[in-house]
């Protein structure tokens, strides 16, 4: 794969960060909003390909941005960590070994929590809408119309609808898809379906495996991180 040949380290220094704290992430990354600005490595482009959302979420904030609107293509959807759980720990001890809590599922939320993502819009192969259509109906503050769904979380701010229904934002986004997304039936150029959408990137990022993927699925990510030339992105972690 091209991209495997183009690989950048970008250094985090990421330490615990308890809830308040997070809360208090969350407020800033609301009012001080930061893009992305490609660095040589990336040769111009603005995708990369990592292994899982959880990835995903610490590349974006090795990358600096901040406060930006999410776009997720997803065939699933996570769940966010015990409250009682710190929101990310990626600090490694002096033994080596990584007391990680941010997991593929619950990235999403640490990415709000974060102060990363202001707000987010889902679209989701059918299958898996009408599942979580079904999940909001009846639900508190939830909204739900013809393929799509408005339902916050905790004054987050999350839209769920089909490919066709996606609406755009208005400002630069943060795109991640995920290969349960992937199905055969689906937008085949996802950066020129994104764009047609209205979607403009800022930093787009394709994970190569998530807990809902067939092996079929995962090969299609591959087969696109490798179309879009994504730059194959390691978060190093300051010991």
């Amino acid at each position: 794969m091209r991209a495997s040949n183009a690989r950048l380290a970008w250094a985090a220094g990421i330490v615990l960060l308890a809830a308040a704290a997070a809360a208090s992430s969350e407020a800033v990354g609301r009012s001080a909003r930061r893009g992305f600005d490609p660095p040589p490595e990336f040769g111009g482009k603005r995708w990369a390909v990592v292994p899982d959302a959880a990835e995903a979420v610490r590349a974006w904030m090795a990358a600096g941005v901040h406060g930006r609107p999410l776009v997720v293509l997803t065939g699933r959807w996570g769940r966010p960590a015990s409250p009682a759980q710190p929101a990310l720990v990626v600090a490694r001890p002096q033994s080596g070994d990584s007391p990680d809590l941010l997991d593929a599922d619950s990235a999403l939320f640490a990415a709000a929590r974060l102060g990363v993502a202001r707000e987010m819009h889902v679209a989701m192969p059918p299958a898996a809408l009408a599942l979580r259509l079904a999940e909001a109906r009846g639900a508190k503050d939830a909204r739900v119309g013809d393929g799509w769904a408005s339902h916050p979380y905790h004054g987050y701010p999350r839209r769920f609808s089909s490919p066709a229904a996606l609406r755009a934002p208005p400002d630069p986004a943060l795109v991640l898809v995920e290969p349960s997304f992937l199905e055969a039936a689906g937008p085949a150029a996802i950066d020129a379906w994104l764009r047609d959408r209205g979607v403009i990137i800022d930093l787009g990022i394709v994970a190569l495996d998530d807990p809902a993927a067939s092996d079929a699925q995962r090969e299609r990510a591959r087969a696109l991180a490798e179309a879009l030339g994504a730059v194959a992105v390691e978060v190093e972690v300051e010991r």
